[in-house]
């Protein structure tokens, strides 16, 4: 299990990590979710003892991660947020050598890194090798880069794959591959600590997720019972004609945020004639341009904390 508590990391008078405290059980998939600058990535750099927390503690199975930095990252593989260098090789040889150099025989690292790449559809890219990024010729897309990292992160066993925005630039068919992947090295025994953005594609591979927001974490749990908690089962969402015009809230919203030119009012199915009548006649009145209703996801649930807490601090 990896065990995180009252860890906090600070930069000067800067507090990028606050009292956080979570576990990660083996073979569970947790999903960091959280606007950039919320201290994601800070946190799983402290996981994988790149960075040394300013206090609290992380344990992997016992063994302290902070008094053995290099424990932690013979215990955690990590795709970093940034890419990883390639130029020289091709993707399947920078797979094998991460799985050797994490302990896999050389057999083993080529068996893994063919099943990993077949896995993800990689044929016709995995025995190119890669130049330079800024030449043309044979170079890979940034999607592609993507993938091999994960590869090179997942390649071979370990007690905690730490993911760092794993499907940006990532076509749609290998995202659904690349998830499924995960799950199958959660089903190993594995922990698995995932920084995303993709909140909707998050909420139907994790088992659990944790909300951060200014470097707290604000909410954490199942992604069906955060949304329930958070947010009533309906959205209606509106673009408002004027982002600065202020719209009198009816009494049958139970929650609200508002982003750009949308408003995110959360409702009752009960009251939905009475709402959709509301928003034809501010349509009619020319204060919004458009309005549709849909179910209440996760997204809607960080946007109501997040915003509850901004009207408490102001």
């Amino acid at each position: 299990m990896l065990e995180v508590e009252r860890l906090s990391k600070n930069y000067g008078e800067i507090a990028a990590n606050i009292d956080l405290t979570f576990t990660v059980k083996p073979g569970e998939v947790v999903a960091l979710l959280g606007s950039n600058g919320a201290g994601k990535t800070t946190l799983v750099h402290q996981v994988v003892g790149l960075t040394r927390p300013t206090s609290g503690s992380i344990r992997l199975d016992g063994s302290d991660l902070i008094a053995s930095p290099r424990r932690a990252r013979w215990l955690c593989s990590l795709q970093p947020q940034s890419q990883v260098p390639l130029t020289g090789l091709t993707p399947r040889r920078s797979v094998e050598i991460v799985g050797e150099l994490r302990g896999l025989s050389t057999a083993a690292a080529r068996e893994r890194a063919e099943r990993i790449g077949k896995a993800l559809a990689l044929e016709g890219y995995y025995d190119r090798r890669v130049q330079a990024v800024h030449l043309t010729h044979d170079a890979l897309s940034s999607g592609m880069r993507r993938l091999v990292a994960f590869c090179m992160a997942a390649v071979a066993p370990c007690r905690a794959l730490v993911l760092d925005e794993p499907t940006n630039d990532v076509d749609p068919l290998r995202r659904t591959l690349l998830w499924q992947i995960v799950r199958d090295i959660a089903a190993e025994g594995t922990c698995v600590l995932l920084v995303t953005h993709n909140v909707l594609e998050a909420a139907r591979i994790v088992d659990k997720v944790i909300l951060m927001d200014a470097g707290r974490i604000i909410a954490q749990g199942k992604p069906d019972e955060l949304s329930a908690r958070y947010c009533p089962e309906l959205v209606l969402e509106v673009v408002v004609t004027d982002p600065t015009m202020v719209i009198d809230r009816p009494t049958f919203v139970e929650s609200e945020f508002a982003h750009g030119h949308g408003r995110f009012l959360g409702i009752r199915e009960e009251v939905l004639p009475e709402a959709l009548a509301w928003a034809r006649g501010e349509q009619d009145a020319r204060r919004i341009t458009r309005f549709s209703v849909r179910p209440s996801t996760l997204n809607d649930a960080y946007g109501h904390i997040v915003d509850a807490l901004r009207d408490r601090e102001n």
